[in-house]
């Protein structure tokens, strides 16, 4: 199984001053550290805790795919 997407996009060339198709090739499977940290009481929902996530994503990630992941391990 490929780990790479082809998908169709653009470039501008400034010498023509107009763009052309390009194929861009993009990992599937992208890899981060999380940081979790600031574990406290949750004020909104009693007896919950909430805490604090970062992490780093490439351009063109999406954020909210890695939070549904790491959703889908807690409700296992």
């Amino acid at each position: 199984m490929s780990k790479y997407l082809d998908a169709d996009g653009h470039e501008f060339t400034t010498q023509e001053f107009m763009t052309k198709l390009k194929k861009n090739s993009r990992n599937i499977i992208v890899a981060t550290t999380i940081y979790a940290r600031n574990l406290e009481k949750d004020e909104l929902n009693k007896n919950k805790k909430k805490l604090a996530l970062s992490f780093f994503l490439p351009t063109g990630s999406y954020a909210t795919m890695i939070i549904k992941q790491i959703f889908l391990r807690l409700n296992k």
